[in-house]
């Protein structure tokens, strides 16, 4: 069943390209975010992915989950997060996750995520 294009978040899809350009609403066409499906403008998969206000619902495993390892043998887990956010937003946080200096996690426990990554596992 399409989606409605109403469903994508565009503040989320403006502020991803503010850095770059404004964005208008013409422009989730042009991206490919949202298409004419049967007459009607409906998002397109990646549009759901990308800036879904209900991803979830409609991409129940469109998630990131991210972990960090103390030592090389992964057997040891410093750090991991479930990050259900915008994946616009997930993959930063993840990236800043798995960069995080490992010996200070051995030290003193697990580290704390990203602050975009503890909105998203309720860590604080």
């Amino acid at each position: 069943m399409p989606v409605d294009s109403e469903a994508l978040d565009f503040r989320a899809a403006s502020e991803s390209f503010a850095e770059f350009r404004t964005l208008e609403k013409n422009d989730l066409d042009i991206l490919g975010l949202c298409t004419r499906h049967q007459g009607r403008k409906v998002a397109t998969v990646g549009g759901v992915l990308l800036y879904g206000k209900d991803r979830l619902a409609h991409f129940p495993d469109a998630w990131i989950q991210a972990g960090r390892f103390n030592g090389l043998d992964r057997s040891r887990i410093a750090d991991h997060a479930q990050l259900t956010m915008p994946l616009t937003e997930a993959i930063p946080a993840a990236i800043a996750l798995s960069s995080a200096t490992p010996d200070a996690a051995s030290k003193s426990g697990p580290s704390t995520p990203p602050p975009a990554s503890r909105a998203a596992t309720g860590r604080s």
